[in-house]
């Protein structure tokens, strides 16, 4: 091996040792950034507004990160103000029932005795302690709530320090990420036009999942109001607004609202309309974002809807509220990727090409 040969083997196997390490370093800020980039394509015509009003990329990047930062504020604000509102309600509603009936645990005894009083009188249930096993229950809930508790709090904290980072990568995507684009395009091996065409293919898929979001947001809002309007639950069209804002979680989405509110009315003795309005929301509420959610995309991303629902349901259970976005970007770019490949070995010129010759 030719000394020239030996240099270039062992550079190559020091970037790929560096590359490794790099991603291990880098591995904790991959979803922060992410969502970085998500805000700066969502929210980059308002970027371009405010660069034509204020002068400056700096002044305008963080004007925009201020609006991004109200924008997202406003509704968590609201969140936790209902949320912590309806928690003091039902808190206040159970320590009036339990102080009524000699505490927590015998209210719960007398509950439960009530509610299995149809299954004592056809079956036979003497040989089993039903006191000792709720008992024993509620004291491995109060344990793993006391876990959950501990590890809410250290979710809390960690994604008040993953916004803090998108925000800043945000700002500086902003700013320089145009400059950063004409770079990476100029080291890709494609022409201007493909690279235009993959652009365009992720822009559009992670626009278009935006809108999807807030329809399906909108629409399960809506469906929760009128199952706890249906119900006679108090403060339905809050709890519907709730539910919207909820819609954003990943896997249980709105049940966040609708799921406690069916048990609650169940506890409380409306075992009929907390039936309901479980069903209702396994059945109806669930169920829409799997209906809205392609609809709304496939005007954008240019794919079959079957293909587009998995990619959401996929690109959701692998990587969470990330993977709703990650999904479609990939199958758009799997689609723009295959076509360049066709029109490279078919020698088919692109449509971009097309057109500038026929322009000319």
């Amino acid at each position: 091996m030719s000394g020239k040969n030996a240099t270039l083997v062992f550079l190559a196997v020091l970037l790929v040792v560096s590359f490794a390490l790099a991603y291990f370093v880098a591995r904790p800020f991959i979803k922060p950034v992410a969502f970085a980039i998500i805000i700066a394509v969502v929210f980059n015509p308002l970027y371009e507004r405010i660069l034509k009003a204020v002068k400056g990329r700096g002044r305008a990047s963080l004007l925009t990160i201020l609006l991004v930062i109200l924008l997202f504020a406003i509704p968590l604000t609201f969140v936790l103000i209902t949320a912590s509102r309806q928690a003091l309600e039902i808190a206040h509603y159970f320590s009036q029932r339990s102080a009524a009936q000699g505490g927590f645990v015998p209210s719960i005894m007398n509950l439960a005795e009530r509610h299995l009083g149809f299954v004592t009188r056809h079956f036979d249930l003497s040989s089993v302690n039903l006191r000792q096993q709720i008992a024993s229950h509620l004291n491995q809930i109060g344990l793993s709530l006391l876990g959950s508790g501990a590890a809410l709090l250290g979710n809390f904290v960690g994604l008040i320090t993953d916004s803090v980072i998108a925000l800043i990568t945000a700002f500086f995507l902003f700013r320089d990420g145009e400059r950063v684009v004409k770079k990476i395009s100029g080291v890709l091996p494609l022409s201007a036009a493909q690279v235009h065409r993959l652009l365009n293919g992720v822009t559009d898929a992670i626009v278009a999942n935006v809108y999807g979001m807030a329809a399906v947001g909108a629409a399960q809002g809506l469906l929760t109001a009128i199952g706890l309007t249906i119900c006679s639950v108090p403060s339905a069209t809050l709890l519907g607004l709730l539910a919207a804002v909820c819609s954003l979680v990943p896997i249980v989405g709105a049940g966040l609202v609708w799921g406690p509110a069916g048990i609650y009315l169940i506890v409380i003795g409306h075992v009929a309309k907390g039936i309901f309005l479980l069903i209702w929301g396994t059945v109806v509420i669930s169920s829409i974002d799997n209906i809205i959610r392609p609809l709304v995309v496939q005007g954008r991303v240019q794919a079959h809807p079957l293909l587009l629902l998995f990619a959401l349901i996929g690109g959701a259970q692998a990587f969470g509220l990330l993977g709703i976005f990650l999904g479609p970007v990939l199958l758009s770019v799997i689609s723009v990727l295959l076509t360049i490949v066709f029109e490279e070995t078919r020698g088919v010129p692109s449509e971009s090409s097309r057109v500038a010759t026929l322009s000319e």
